[in-house]
C-alpha cells in the first residue's frame, strides 16, 4: 500500500509539469536507445566473431592498410613471416581467385574461388560439414549454399565441377551452411584445396614439370600477389599492436620471379582481434560508432542536468515537507527510497520510449548498404544480455540523478534556509553554471547537427549533377583488347559525345607513383582510372590546366594529386609535361597532360584522394574481361541492343549489369551520412528543447521564491515589461557566457570527430542559425513564465503564493 501511494504521489508531482515530464522521458528514451545501440555494436566492432565460428583459441585476422587507410588483401609471402613470430601458434590462409565453372550441366560465369589452407577450419572453429583429413588424404571441395541454390539445388552425391581456370575437375563433398555465404564480401562459390593454388598459372612457365613444383612465374603470381587473408591463433596475453609492428619490420622473402611482387614499402599490417572478413565496412561503422558516442554523451549530459535541477526545484518547493519528516523521525534512507520510487513512472516511460526508438532505429540502419554488408540481411544482432545492461545503466543513471539533489538538500540548516524564499550565493552560482553548461551543450549539438545538414544539402546538390550518366557493367568472355575506336570512345553508330568507356567510376585501382618535387623524391599511392580519351570531357570534368583527353603516353591528374606535385611558386599550368612513373607492378614512364577538378570517386562525403586517369589501351598480359560503358539514361535500351549485336559478331559471351546512374551510386555511398545527419538533427532538437524547458522551470521557481519581492516592486511603480526586459537581459547574458564555452568545446571536439568520421563536421555557416535558434528559445523560456506569474502582482502579494 505504501508503495502504491508513493507511485501515485510521484505521478501527481510530475502531472503538473506534463510538458517537462514528456520531454525528460523522451530525452531519457533517446539516451537509453543510443546506449543500447552502442552496447550492441561495440563488441561486434571490437572483437568481431561471426555466429558460425567457434574457435578454440584466441584468433586474429591479418589484412594490410594502404596509404589512404583502405584495407587490402595480403600476399602469401608476407603472411609466411607470421610463422616466425613467437606469439603465433598457427597460421591459416584463404586465397581468392576467379574462374568460370561447369557444374550440373550449367556454365557459371566468373565466380570467386577460395583456396583454403588445410588448418583453416580448425583455426576458425568451423564445424560440420568440415572434417579433418587423415594423413595423405586430399582436402575436400565444398560448394557454397548460394551457388547451390543458383544451380537449382541439384543432388550433391556424385556432383562434380570443372574449374576452367586450372582445367581440373573436382568432386563436391558437401554444401556449406547458408551462414558461410558471407565469407568476406567476395562470397566464394567454391572452396578448393590449398595445394591446387598454383594450377591457374602453371602454363606461364613453358617446359616446367609441375610434378617437381611450380615454375618461377607461377610461384611469383601465386605467392607474391595480394590475393589472401590470413588468420592466426596467438598466445594469451600477446600484444597485437606490438605483433603487427614486429611483423611489419621483418623482411619479406619474395618467391619465384622477383619482378612480380607486392609493393612493400608504403602499406602496413593490420591485425584485428577476432574474425574480421569485412574490414572496410568495419572502418565505416567505427566512424559512425564514434559519432553515436558523441551524441550519446551530449544527450546524457543535457538530460542529467535537466533532471537534477528539475528535482532540485521540486525539493525546494517540498523543503518544508522534507524538513518536518526529518523532525518526526524519518531517516535519510527512507527519504532517498521514496524519491527513487517517485521516479518509477519516468523510468517506465523511458524504457518504453527507448525500446521503441531502438526498434525503429535498428530497422532504419538495417536498410543501409554498409550494415547489410557487415551484418547480413538480419541487421544488427540483438543480445538480451546487452539489453539488460542498458536497462541497468538507465536505472543507475536515473538513481544518481534523483539522489544527488536529495543528498545536497537533506541537511536541516540548508532545508530551512530558503523558507523566506531567498537563495544563497552558492545556489545562485550553481544555477548559473548549470544554465551556461546547458546552453553550451545545446549550442554545440545544434552547430554539429546544422553543419551536417548544410553539408548534406551541398552533397545532394553535387549528387544531382551526376543524374545524366548511367553505367553498364560489361562482362566479356573471352575478353577483348580495345581497338583505336574504343579508345576514342566510339562504339558502332554512337559518337564520343554519347558513350564513354572506363573502369567503374567508384572503384579506382591502386598505383604507386614516383617523381621528384623540389629536389626531393616523392612516392605516393594514387587511385588509377583507365578511361577512353573522351571520358573526362563526357563527364563534364572542370579543366584546371592542359587537356582532358588522355592518350597512350600521358595521364590526366586531379587537383588533389596536383597539389602534392606543385613546387613552391608553381601553378597548375606548370604541371603539364612533367614526367612521372608508376608501378603496374613494373615501372611505367608517363607525362602529365592535364589537371582537372576533383571528381567524387569515393563519394561526395569523403575527402578526395589523388587520382590519375590513363588511356584504356591493350596490354600484353590478358584481354579485358570487364569494362564499364557510361551513357545517358535515355540511350540505355538502344546501347544494350547494340552491345548484344556486337558481342554476337565478335564471338563474345556478354553479360550486362546495370549499375544505375552515377547519382544513384553516390546516393548509396552517402546513405550512412544521410541517416546520421537526420539522427543528429533529432537529438539536437531534443537537447535544445530540454535546455529551454530547464530555463523555463528554473525561472518559474525563482519567481515563485521571489514573488513577494516582485509584487512589492510592481506595487511601488515598476512595470511588467520593465521587469521582463531585465529578466531577458539576465538570461541573454547567460547565453553570451555560453558562447565561448561552446566554442571551446567545439574547438576540442571538432578535430577529433572529423578524424573519426574522415570528413569535416564543422561548417561556419551553421553558427548563425544555431545562435538564432538558441536566442529564440532563451527569450521564449524567459518571457512565458514571467508573463504568467506577473499578471496579478497585488494578488500575489496578498496571497503570498503563485496562482
Amino acid at each position: 500500500m505504501h508503495l502504491l501511494f508513493t507511485l501515485k504521489f510521484g505521478w501527481r508531482l510530475w502531472r503538473g509539469q506534463r510538458l517537462q515530464w514528456s520531454l525528460l522521458a523522451l530525452g531519457l528514451g533517446c539516451f537509453s536507445a543510443l546506449l543500447l545501440l552502442l552496447l550492441q555494436l561495440g563488441p561486434q566492432l571490437r572483437t568481431p566473431l561471426p555466429g558460425w565460428a567457434q574457435p578454440a583459441d584466441l584468433v586474429a585476422t591479418v589484412h594490410r592498410t594502404d596509404p589512404q587507410g583502405r584495407y587490402r588483401p595480403v600476399s602469401n609471402a608476407e603472411l609466411y613471416r607470421l610463422k616466425r613470430q613467437p606469439e603465433v601458434t598457427a597460421l591459416a590462409i584463404a586465397q581468392f581467385e576467379g574462374s568460370e565453372l561447369r557444374i550440373a550441366e550449367q556454365n557459371i560465369d566468373r565466380t570467386k574461388l577460395m583456396y583454403y589452407s588445410e588448418n583453416l577450419p580448425a583455426v576458425l572453429g568451423l564445424k560440420a560439414p568440415f572434417t579433418r583429413p587423415d594423413a595423405g588424404q586430399a582436402q575436400q571441395v565444398y560448394l557454397s549454399h548460394w551457388l547451390w541454390q543458383l544451380l537449382g539445388k541439384p543432388e550433391v552425391q556424385g556432383l562434380d565441377v570443372l574449374v576452367r581456370e586450372n582445367d581440373k575437375r573436382y568432386v563436391i563433398a558437401a554444401v556449406l551452411p547458408p551462414a558461410l555465404d558471407r565469407f568476406s564480401e567476395k562470397r566464394p562459390g567454391l572452396w578448393l584445396p590449398w595445394e591446387d593454388r598454383f594450377l591457374p598459372y602453371s602454363q606461364m612457365d613453358k617446359g616446367n614439370n609441375l610434378a617437381k613444383g611450380p615454375g618461377p612465374k607461377a610461384l611469383a603470381f601465386t605467392e607474391n600477389m595480394p590475393d589472401s587473408v590470413g588468420f592466426i591463433q596467438y598466445k594469451a596475453g600477446s600484444d597485437l599492436t606490438k605483433l603487427a609492428q614486429n611483423y611489419d619490420a621483418m623482411s619479406v622473402e619474395w618467391l619465384g620471379l622477383q619482378a612480380f611482387k607486392m609493393l612493400e614499402d608504403k602499406h602496413q599490417a593490420d591485425i584485428i582481434p577476432g574474425i574480421e572478413l569485412f574490414p572496410e565496412q568495419r572502418a565505416d561503422l567505427l566512424q559512425q560508432f564514434w559519432l553515436l558516442c558523441c551524441l550519446t554523451l551530449l544527450c546524457g549530459a543535457v538530460v542529467a542536468i535537466n533532471l537534477v535541477f528539475c528535482l532540485i526545484g521540486q525539493l525546494v518547493q517540498r523543503q518544508h515537507e522534507m524538513g518536518m519528516r526529518q523532525v518526526l523521525g524519518a531517516r535519510s534512507l527512507q527519504l532517498s527510497r521514496q524519491l527513487a520510487l517517485e521516479q518509477l513512472p519516468l523510468w517506465c516511460a523511458a524504457v518504453a520510449i527507448g525500446g521503441l526508438l531502438y526498434w525503429q532505429g535498428a530497422g532504419l540502419l538495417a536498410g543501409l548498404k554498409v550494415y547489410q554488408q557487415y551484418f547480413g540481411s538480419a541487421g544488427v544482432p540483438f543480445d538480451w544480455g546487452y539489453a539488460a545492461i542498458a536497462v541497468l545503466g538507465l536505472t543507475v543513471f536515473l538513481l544518481l540523478c534523483s539522489q544527488l539533489p536529495l543528498l545536497w538538500l537533506l541537511r536541516r540548516a540548508r532545508m530551512f534556509r530558503n523558507r523566506q524564499g531567498q537563495r544563497n550565493l552558492l545556489q545562485q552560482r550553481l544555477a548559473w553554471a548549470q544554465q551556461v553548461l546547458q546552453l553550451s551543450f545545446a549550442g554545440l549539438a545544434l552547430v554539429l547537427a546544422l553543419s551536417l545538414q548544410f553539408q548534406l544539402l551541398q552533397q545532394e546538390k553535387t549528387i544531382s549533377r551526376w543524374l545524366p550518366f548511367e553505367e553498364l557493367q560489361l562482362r566479356l568472355n573471352p575478353g577483348i583488347q580495345p581497338d583505336a575506336k574504343l579508345q576514342r570512345g566510339e562504339f558502332g553508330v554512337y559518337t564520343p559525345e554519347q558513350v564513354a568507356l572506363s573502369v567503374p567510376f567508384t572503384e579506382p585501382e591502386e598505383r604507386k607513383l614516383t617523381t621528384t618535387v623540389a629536389g626531393h623524391s616523392l612516392e605516393v599511392f594514387v587511385g588509377s582510372v583507365m578511361v577512353s580519351s573522351n571520358y573526362l570531357q563526357f563527364l563534364g570534368a572542370e579543366l584546371l590546366a592542359g587537356d582532358t583527353a588522355t592518350d597512350g603516353d600521358s595521364i590526366v591528374i586531379n587537383q588533389t594529386l596536383a597539389d602534392r606535385l606543385l613546387e613552391p611558386g608553381q601553378t597548375y599550368a606548370d604541371l603539364p609535361g612533367t614526367t612521372l612513373s608508376y608501378m603496374v607492378p613494373f615501372s611505367v614512364q608517363t607525362q602529365i597532360r592535364g589537371v582537372i577538378h576533383n571528381l567524387p570517386h569515393r563519394g561526395v562525403a569523403a575527402a578526395s584522394i589523388p587520382i590519375m586517369y590513363s588511356q584504356l589501351k591493350p596490354n600484353g598480359f590478358m584481354p579485358y574481361s570487364n569494362l564499364t560503358l557510361t551513357t545517358a539514361p535515355a540511350l540505355v535500351d538502344e546501347v544494350t541492343t547494340a552491345l548484344e549485336d556486337w558481342a554476337d559478331r565478335q564471338g563474345q559471351d556478354l553479360d550486362i549489369s546495370y549499375r544505375g546512374t552515377l547519382a544513384t551510386q553516390l546516393e548509396q555511398m552517402n546513405e550512412p551520412y544521410w541517416i546520421f545527419a537526420r539522427i543528429s538533427l533529432l537529438l539536437a532538437g531534443v537537447i535544445s528543447l530540454l535546455a529551454a524547458l530547464s530555463l523555463y522551470y528554473q525561472l518559474k521557481t525563482q519567481l515563485l521564491l521571489e514573488q513577494s519581492l516582485l509584487a512589492t516592486k510592481l506595487a511601488v511603480g515598476a512595470t511588467v515589461p520593465g521587469l521582463i526586459s531585465r529578466l531577458c537581459g539576465h538570461q541573454l547574458g547567460l547565453l553570451l557566457f555560453s558562447v565561448p564555452v561552446c566554442a571551446l568545446l567545439l574547438w576540442g571536439l571538432s578535430p577529433w570527430l572529423s578524424g573519426k568520421l574522415g570528413a569535416p563536421v564543422f561548417q561556419h555557416s551553421a553558427v548563425l542559425p544555431a545562435l538564432v535558434i538558441m536566442l529564440a528559445l532563451v527569450l521564449l523560456a524567459t518571457a512565458l513564465p514571467a508573463l504568467r506569474l506577473l499578471q496579478k502582482p497585488i494578488a500575489l502579494l496578498l496571497q503570498g503564493r503563485a496562482t
